[in-house]
């Protein structure tokens, strides 16, 4: 498919990743061990979420290839690279969390803290901006 030969951005892929990595710094800056239990419920939540939206784009993919000009596959060619690479990069570091639950590595909880951060809302923005493309092309 032509649609899939080229990796364009435009300003909403760079307002998206702008906002991901504003929410990415704050987070890990303003990490404190207090927010721990907080942030645990955050990363399990950020797990499920990961998944569901890895399911979406899997079945999506498996559906889009029996048909050509479709409008899920024009979103999953201009959506799909920067969605994948959020969603495996939200399911890591937030397994990643999980697994060692942030001990007293302050810096290293902080630096993981934004990483999440980044991914998990890069993770949300680009499931809606998918679903949006979808919308948009059915109906117009």
């Amino acid at each position: 498919m032509e649609c899939c030969k080229k990796f364009k951005l435009d300003c909403c892929d760079f307002l998206g990743i702008f906002i991901s990595i504003v929410t990415g710094v704050l987070m890990g800056v303003y990490f404190t061990p207090y927010l721990m239990p907080f942030i645990g419920t955050g990363l399990f939540i950020s797990i499920l979420i990961g998944v569901v939206a890895l399911l979406i784009v899997a079945i999506g993919a498996f559906a889009a290839s029996s048909e050509d000009y479709t409008p899920l596959v024009k979103s999953l060619c201009k959506n799909g690279k920067i969605l994948l690479i959020a969603i495996v990069g939200t399911l890591l570091t937030a397994t990643i969390g999980l697994t060692i639950f942030l001990f007293a590595f302050e810096i290293f909880s902080s630096i993981l803290i934004g990483l999440w951060a980044f991914f998990f809302i890069l993770t949300l923005i680009y499931m809606v901006k998918f679903l949006f493309y979808i919308i948009k092309k059915i109906c117009c």
